[in-house]
């Protein structure tokens, strides 16, 4: 690929993976604004695909950004901190009295980081925990929320989008409560989330 190629390729690129991380962030890329939780993105499947094409796309200006200038975009990846709240940021959580979307709580979570320098919290980093404590269950690559996970909360929901009906995964005010409440095993897991 030429010199030239690349510096054509990379601001579209850029402008494509900011466009996908916006809508997993549940914003609209052009307007600013947030996403009803009724939009397509919200489907576990749709968002999970979008996460892969994020990391994709991410992988991909990395490896010609390197091919540019190879250390300075490893030292600003190096030098990202870990997604952590304090309790004292914690306690600006708002917990939403209508179930809402895993992503919703992310979202809201990750708008109380302190820094723009601090990784982001992923929604497949809070899906592990709630796995291991047994109130959701993976069967490929879809949710389903365990006994112990509807006695929480942890229900489907169907909505309409653009015609099809869709159900997607919401959580009560109790399991998002939980979420927080397990918020340092998420951590955790997301320290070894890297897309």
């Amino acid at each position: 690929m030429k010199t030239t190629d690349i510096e054509d390729l990379l601001p579209e690129l850029k402008k494509t993976q900011e466009y996908v991380e916006k809508l997993l962030e549940g914003i609209h890329p052009i307007t600013g604004k947030q996403i009803s939780t009724n939009e397509v993105i919200y489907d576990y499947k749709v968002a999970k695909q979008f996460e892969f094409l994020d990391g994709y796309l991410k992988s991909q200006i990395k490896k010609l950004e390197d091919t540019k200038s190879p250390k300075t975009k490893d030292f600003i990846e190096d030098n990202l901190e870990e997604f952590e709240l304090t309790s004292k940021e914690l306690k600006n959580a708002t917990i939403s009295d209508k179930p809402t979307s895993l992503a919703d709580v992310c979202n809201m979570l990750n708008h109380l980081r302190p820094s723009s320098n601090m990784r982001k919290l992923k929604a497949i980093s809070a899906i592990e925990v709630l796995t291991t404590h047994g109130m959701i269950e993976r069967q490929r690559r879809k949710i389903i929320p365990t006994e112990d996970g509807q006695k929480l909360g942890i229900q489907f929901k169907e909505f309409l989008s653009n015609g099809a009906t869709l159900t997607k995964v919401v959580y009560s005010s109790q399991a998002q409560q939980f979420i927080i409440d397990h918020l340092p095993e998420i951590t955790e897991v997301n320290k070894t989330k890297r897309f």
